[in-house]
């Protein structure tokens, strides 16, 4: 029998142990995922440099196509260095998602950048086929699709680049804004660079834009503004981060303000005044070598962002990773701690509690066989149980008088229960009732409608009293329709109350209820009450106005009729509201048998609140419905 008792107490350490693991797995995730936030992180800068060095690749080419053969050689040069930084940069690319498992799921990653490697290749091979060919032999056309192959080489980066990012922010949430910062920066540094890459070609030739040249060239300005938005955003929201955490932002507010003075002054000014002369006449009066000299610096301000903010993304992640290793520690400290003081606990439990019980249940189950004589012992050490087992020893003294009681008790539930089927006659009657009177109701519509169109057969006098009887009839409509939604409550009422009529289910708060449903019977019938003065007052009026009219004298035969009709109808409806009234004065008086049977009864004992006593039920019903005279029903 003990081992039934020990055997919990083995589950409750065992789901100790279940829960430290549970904690120690949960932070082991938690760490490891801040450990591949900072790998991504590191992954992320060497895609966002392949980007960039891709993309500063396009200034030495743009030099070289509006070079001279003369100076073409230092361009070349130029131009291969270039080329070399990039093609390092993009295999670094491969390289780190290679070795990231997470960034290279089923290798698509890679091929696309292989496939960007020959994209590459291709690009460049237009560009030197330019290049082996005098200045002049250079077409605008064909520098612009040269151009054109070289800014094409970004858009299979994205999704890479995106990937990575939301792996980031998949593993840690609250790097998402310097991602996004940095993901800007670099977006608005190739966006930049496209708008100077686009000038190359009018440059070159010291022709004006084309109508294509400056709808590109609009599109990608308007790409800046909203990247340049972004970014405002972005440092907004990582201003609020590091306030609350108090971290250092400086690094990132000083390459903002020099980009915002460099990029967005300098360069943009240069950047309009070569537009200027784009849109007018095309004499820019400067080499696409000596543009490039003059912009591409600044554009490198926009790096600077971006590395600042995968700067803080690092020292971030490394951040979170102390606090992780600190945490994890911390709940592995107090889960052995819980442990220890869960087996402690369990041991006292036993020998405090579970042996003193099982000796009180021996004999409690002694008492449930019958034998009452034998008293509970409840000498025990443990204070707790020997107040069970004094309050068991009553219990046992006190067997035989609550059987007297439980007897005496079922009794008067007996006769309760009589009486309450008494009930079903004045709920029938009700239901009864409130059929008949929306039917009637829909008769006295009926009516109002044909008397109307009796009338306004008699000229324009009768039209006029067509017209408030069509009036009357609307409203009678409405109440009717008042009467039928009310009906239906009352229906859902009655068979509240004959469930709980049928269950015998007589006890205190059951008692309660059933008087709480009588109210809403009450209520409803009182709804009825209105409903009809509603309806009756103005279809009267409307007739007493046919018959009192001296011009339609003629009519007096037809007129006379629809009054008798429309007198007899309201005479019927406020005898069916009466009806109902007395229907429910029988289900209040019935409730108000039960409570005299319940009182009568002292010896129980039973305290049995009387929120509304039923005396007041019917006083209420008298005084929504003060009699049952016709005459008095229709004057309401």
């Amino acid at each position: 029998m003990r081992a039934v008792y020990l055997v919990p107490l083995a589950v409750i350490l065992a789901l100790n142990v279940v829960v430290v693991l549970a904690l120690g797995a949960v932070g082991g995730r938690a760490l490891v995922a801040e450990w591949k936030a900072l790998a991504e992180v590191a992954v992320l800068r060497d895609l966002l440099t392949a980007k960039e060095r891709l993309s500063a690749e396009r200034g030495p080419t743009n030099g070289a196509l509006g070079a001279d053969q003369a100076d073409i050689a230092a361009k070349r040069q130029t131009l291969r260095d270039a080329r070399l930084a990039s093609d390092a940069a993009v295999e670094q690319a491969i390289i780190a998602v290679g070795k990231n498992t997470t960034s290279s799921e089923s290798g698509a990653p890679i091929a696309a950048l292989r496939s960007l490697q020959d994209q590459t290749q291709q690009a460049r091979a237009r560009v030197d086929e330019l290049l082996a060919e005098p200045k002049d032999g250079r077409s605008f056309a064909r520098i612009d699709t040269a151009v054109h192959g070289m800014t094409a080489l970004m858009p299979p980066l994205s999704p890479i680049i995106a990937h990575v990012a939301a792996n980031i922010v998949a593993a840690d949430p609250t790097l998402a804004p310097l991602i996004g910062v940095a993901r800007n920066a670099a977006d608005l540094r190739d966006q930049a660079g496209r708008i100077g890459s686009m000038f190359t070609a009018s440059i070159v030739t010291q022709l004006p834009f084309t109508v294509s040249q400056i709808g590109e060239i609009r599109r990608n300005q308007g790409w800046v503004d909203e990247l340049h938005h972004g970014l405002a955003e972005g440092a907004a929201i990582i201003a609020d981060t590091a306030a609350s955490e108090e971290r250092d932002r400086s690094a990132i507010d000083r390459m903002l303000a020099t980009m915002e003075r460099r990029y967005f002054g300098e360069a943009q000014a240069l950047l309009d005044d070569v537009i200027r002369v784009g849109l007018d006449n095309g004499g820019f009066g400067l080499t696409a070598a000596q543009f490039a000299g003059a912009y591409v610096p600044a554009m490198g301000t926009i790096i600077d962002v971006r590395d600042a903010a995968l700067n803080e993304a690092q020292r971030a992640a490394r951040i979170n990773i102390g606090r992780r290793q600190a945490q994890f520690a911390l709940a592995a400290s107090i889960g052995l701690l819980s442990f220890a003081i869960v087996a402690w606990a369990v041991l006292a439990l036993r020998r405090c509690v579970i042996d003193p019980l099982l000796a009180l249940a021996s004999q409690v189950r002694r008492l449930a066989a019958g034998d009452r004589h034998a008293p509970i012992g409840t000498a025990t050490q443990n204070g707790e149980i020997a107040v069970l087992a004094t309050a068991i020893e009553d219990l046992r003294r006190s067997a035989l008088k609550l059987s007297e009681i439980d007897a005496r008790e079922a009794a008067v539930q007996a006769r309760r229960s009589d009486i309450l089927r008494e009930i079903e006659g004045p709920l029938a009657r009700l239901q009864a009732g409130a059929a008949s009177l929306c039917e009637r109701a829909q008769a006295s519509v009926d009516r109002l409608l044909v008397s109307a169109a009796a009338l306004s057969q008699l000229g324009p006098d009768g039209s006029v009293h067509a017209v408030q009887l069509t009036g009357a009839a609307d409203c009678a409509r409405a109440e009717h329709q008042s009467m039928v939604r009310s009906r239906q409550s009352l229906l859902e009422a009655i068979e509240r109350v004959r469930d709980m009529s049928e269950a015998g289910d007589l006890t205190t708060d059951n008692s309660a209820a059933l008087r709480g449903h009588a109210l809403v019977l009450l209520e409803i019938v009182a709804m009825f009450s209105r409903a009809v003065g509603r309806m009756n007052l103005p279809a009267m009026a409307a007739i007493s106005a046919v018959v009192s009219d001296q011009h339609r004298l003629d009519a007096a035969p037809l007129t006379r009729t629809m009054a008798d009709e429309t007198a007899t109808n309201a005479e019927a409806l406020g005898r069916d509201v009466g009806q109902l009234h007395g229907a429910m004065r029988d289900v209040a008086a019935i409730l108000e048998q039960l409570d005299r049977s319940r009182l009568a009864d002292a010896n129980l004992n039973l305290e049995i609140p009387r929120s509304m006593r039923n005396a007041e039920m019917i006083a209420m019903a008298d005084s929504e419905c003060p009699s049952d005279d016709p005459a008095m029903l229709t004057a309401a």
